[in-house]
């Protein structure tokens, strides 16, 4: 035991650094059968030989059976894109209207679609014979990552109610989040609406400067939004940066 215990600690890190530690199992299977058996000669090697082309056969043939949860991730995509659309939508109007009356839960919604979906998304990893990388799983963390930036910006958005104030700054910003939420889809357009994003900016910029301080808050509260809404962008942006 003690011998097998120290075989264990060296071999384990061997296999990690060669980056092959899926084989562990079948490894202590192999050794165990030689400790067992006491012998080790080219009859023992070939018969455990044949033990693993028989668990590999097996697992080939499981694997050829299993379900292609493709289509299933796609329609929770869809569904998650639908409430990503809703939810921008709302921001645009609360912000035009801060009287409007909106309960927040698509976001709880979305979390849950998107949490269904990505254990959908590993399961559909686990049924394929090669694990390659799963796109659509990475494309569920940038949903995840997205819908973390648009809880900060619903706390946000919810202080507009205590203000008063109608700015033509924030009807420019309503403008831009109406847009964005009628092209919220699995494609790469970021850099349009970053663009878009970057030139409101702009024009903000080259306006007067507040003269209340009411409207200095109302300015403030805008500009956080702006920030926060381009490091959304940005985070769909890397996705396909990585991709490419």
């Amino acid at each position: 035991p003690i011998v097998f215990s120290l075989f264990i600690l060296l071999f384990i890190p061997i296999l990690v650094r060669a980056h092959i530690q899926g084989g562990f199992v079948t490894s202590m299977v192999v050794v165990l059968h030689v400790y067992t058996v006491k012998n080790a000669d080219w009859a023992m090697f070939l018969n455990e030989l044949y033990i693993i082309f028989i668990g590999m056969g097996i697992a080939v043939l499981v694997n050829s059976f299993m379900p292609n949860f493709k289509r299933d991730i796609e329609v929770f995509k869809k569904e998650i894109e639908k409430r990503f659309e809703i939810i921008l939508y709302e921001f645009s109007a609360h912000l035009r209207d801060n009287m409007r009356n909106w309960d927040g839960k698509e976001i709880l919604e979305v979390e849950d679609l998107i949490n269904q979906s990505k254990s959908l998304a590993n399961q559909d990893v686990e049924n394929k014979l090669l694990r390659k990388q799963n796109i659509d799983y990475y494309y569920l963390e940038m949903r995840e990552d997205q819908l973390e930036l648009l809880k900060h910006m619903m706390k946000i958005i919810a202080i507009f109610s205590s203000f008063s104030l109608d700015i033509k700054q924030k009807e420019m910003f309503a403008e831009f989040l109406e847009d964005l939420s009628r092209n919220v889809h699995s494609g790469d357009t970021t850099d349009i609406s970053i663009n878009k994003l970057d030139e409101l900016n702009a024009i903000i910029r080259e306006m007067e400067l507040p003269k209340t301080r009411e409207e200095f808050e109302v300015r403030a509260n805008l500009f956080y939004l702006t920030y926060e809404m381009k490091n959304y962008l940005n985070i769909k942006k890397k996705l396909f940066a990585q991709r490419n």
